[in-house]
C-alpha cells in the first residue's frame, strides 16, 4: 500500500495518505511524540462536515520505557504496568 507523507501548516500535525484516497492524521505534542491518530475520508476542507474525521487512537502516552496506555475510537482503553526491569507486567483493557 502506497503512503504519501503531506505537511500541513502545524508543526504538531501531519498527515499520511492511503491508497484508498483517506488520509491518516497524527498530532504530536511538544515533546515531538504522537499523541493522537485520526482517520480522515475526505480531503477537501470545505467538504469535511459532511463526513467527519475518526478517531482511530487518542491519549496515547508513554512512559520512559514505552507505551504506557491510550483510549481507541470505539471506547476501549488499555493501560500497561510494567515491572521493575521494564519489562510488561500486566495489561489492563477496558470499555
Amino acid at each position: 500500500m502506497p503512503l504519501r507523507a503531506i505537511a500541513t501548516t502545524h508543526t504538531n500535525n501531519c498527515k499520511v495518505s492511503l491508497s484508498d484516497g483517506s488520509a491518516i492524521q497524527y498530532q504530536r505534542n511538544g515533546q515531538d511524540q504522537i499523541v493522537a491518530l485520526t482517520r480522515s475520508r475526505i480531503q477537501t476542507p470545505w467538504l469535511q462536515w459532511l463526513l467527519p474525521a475518526k478517531v482511530l487512537l487518542q491519549n496515547i502516552e508513554r512512559d520512559i520505557v514505552g507505551l504506557k496506555s491510550y483510549a481507541c475510537g470505539n471506547g476501549i482503553e488499555a493501560q500497561f504496568q510494567r515491572s521493575r526491569e521494564g519489562s510488561t507486567a500486566r495489561q489492563e483493557q477496558r470499555q
